[in-house]
């Protein structure tokens, strides 16, 4: 059918279904929405010297999300993100403050993989930083049903149970 559906109605084949906005001060900003049949629904930043980077991208087959990719094959999960190594994919912040607290994700690639997830806070940079595997990083003291530790590990009523051929070291000695 090639009767308009709506008051402003684009159709073409493959990628060339687009609608570009364009500001019109000295940078000439563009971006173009477009979507393709089998593909999905983009947005793309045409730059102001014709680059082709896609800021949003919505698969066909699934509905997920992806920001800065433009392969329905690569949104993996209901929201992915591409960001530079060592870079945070995601941040999670005051947006009056860029000093308060906040969490981040990053791909971190410093001699091997590994995700981090790291607690920031405004005065002691980085509080606690989880990498993928079993490290956990600690900046500060850590408080097991204490609000406030005055140690860098202190347990509120609680024991510490370890399993067989582990235990306690104190200077080297067990």
């Amino acid at each position: 059918n090639n009767t308009p559906a709506a008051h402003l109605h684009i159709k073409a084949s493959g990628t060339a279904a687009v609608l570009r906005i364009e500001d019109s001060d000295s940078s000439n900003q563009v971006y173009d929405f477009l979507c393709d049949q089998g593909s999905g629904l983009s947005i793309v930043d045409k730059g102001t010297a014709n680059s082709n980077n896609t800021r949003l991208f919505i698969a066909e087959s699934t509905g997920f999300v992806g920001i800065n990719i433009d392969t329905a094959s690569v949104v993996s999960a209901p929201l992915t993100f591409r960001a530079a190594q060592n870079t945070p994919f995601l941040e999670v912040k005051d947006d009056q403050n860029a000093d308060k607290s906040r969490v981040s994700f990053e791909y971190n690639y410093s001699g091997t993989d590994r995700l981090d997830i790291n607690l920031h806070h405004p005065s002691k940079s980085t509080v606690m930083s989880l990498y993928e595997g079993d490290d956990v990083k600690i900046h500060g003291s850590l408080g097991i049903g204490v609000a406030s530790p005055t140690a860098k590990l202190q347990i509120a009523t609680g024991n510490i149970r370890l399993t067989d051929d582990y235990y306690l070291e104190w200077g080297g000695t067990k």
